[in-house]
């Protein structure tokens, strides 16, 4: 028999927990298992919200309140229905049964369950900690692991990518003449499968600022990501495959290169004839967020706008690896 993933109590004379409701289903995507709190229970609305959307994307999102209010929560690997019995011991403390069928396979079965927290002080013997499951910024899902870093697209006008793990992206190359670039921040939707990637580019000036677009997800995973427009319903598949570190780098580098053009050539700007002074001008004029000016390790890019190495063909944009390897604009224009 599989081993349930939290943990199994024996019910002694403990007193039996009336659930207020309960909710149990099958998920066939392994991945989503790892969104599951390894202590067995749900103390805030933006776990169970993160997780609810996963496992369950078709129906809203229950109303609980955590102030009175715990789920506690059992999962077991294999398409098997598992069944949660809770019980309070006099010291409150909760225990509970896991009880499950034995089929093996892939995916993974869940039971959740909606209690009062009146009389309950602590779970297995340890403290409830409100605060310990919620989701911090940049807690992804494994299938939003997977999108974080470069992607390089393959057909006319898709363009290249980096989506960062705090949920901000790097778009350049795509478009007619694929001279478009943007910044902007993402977030994945699971109301409905296929689930939704949902980007939103962020205003600059001089420029109307879009709205946020939404495209399905067709493959996700090491390798390939592609997905179609939502708003389009013939629309065809646009492919990516992984890129690599130096491909981050480059795209990076790209957005700054097109976003001092953009600069030299907008006279609502204030420019019109030269460039930025510094790259942080771009972010003062809303050209680019400021996560945009650094590199993949966290670094500001380096900045010259005589452009001595680029040849007259714009400022000079460069950084430094970890292995003090040089990437550069000017190299890219080679």
């Amino acid at each position: 028999m599989n081993a349930a993933i939290f943990f199994t109590c024996l019910l002694l004379a403990d007193t039996p927990v009336e659930p207020i409701a309960h909710w149990q289903g099958k998920v066939a995507d392994d991945s989503l298992q790892k969104i599951a709190p390894t202590e067995g229970y749900i103390a805030n609305a933006q776990l169970l919200e993160k997780l609810w959307k996963a496992w369950r994307p078709k129906e809203e999102v229950p109303s609980v309140d955590f102030k009175k209010e715990l789920i506690i929560l059992g999962v077991i690997p294999g398409p098997n229905s598992i069944g949660i019995v809770p019980s309070v011991d006099d010291k409150g403390d909760l225990k509970f049964t896991l009880q499950s069928t034995e089929i093996g396979g892939p995916g993974f079965g869940y039971h959740l369950v909606q209690i009062k927290r009146e009389g309950v002080k602590t779970i297995n013997g340890k403290p409830i900690d409100d605060k310990k499951n919620a989701p911090a910024k940049g807690d992804l899902t494994a299938l939003e692991q997977k999108l974080v870093g470069s992607w390089i697209g393959h057909g006319p006008c898709v363009g290249n990518s980096v989506f960062q793990p705090d949920g901000t992206y790097h778009r350049s190359n795509y478009g007619p003449g694929a001279g478009m670039f943007e910044t902007g921040t993402w977030k994945m939707e699971w109301s409905e499968l296929p689930p939704t990637l949902v980007l939103t580019p962020s205003p600059t000036k001089g420029h109307e600022a879009e709205e946020s677009f939404k495209v399905y997800v067709v493959t996700l995973n090491d390798k390939q990501f592609d997905y179609r427009w939502t708003k389009y319903s013939n629309s065809r598949i646009e492919n990516h495959l992984r890129g690599t570190e130096l491909d981050n780098v480059k795209i990076r580098l790209s957005i700054l290169d097109s976003a001092t053009q953009r600069y030299l050539g907008n006279t609502d700007l204030g420019a019109g004839v030269n460039y930025p002074p510094h790259l942080k001008t771009l972010v003062d004029k809303k050209i680019l967020r400021p996560e945009a000016l650094l590199d993949p390790w966290g670094k500001e890019f380096k900045y010259d706008v005589t452009g001595k190495r680029s040849q007259g063909k714009g400022p000079d944009i460069w950084t430094e690896t970890p292995d003090k390897k040089i990437i550069a604009n000017w190299l890219m224009k080679e």
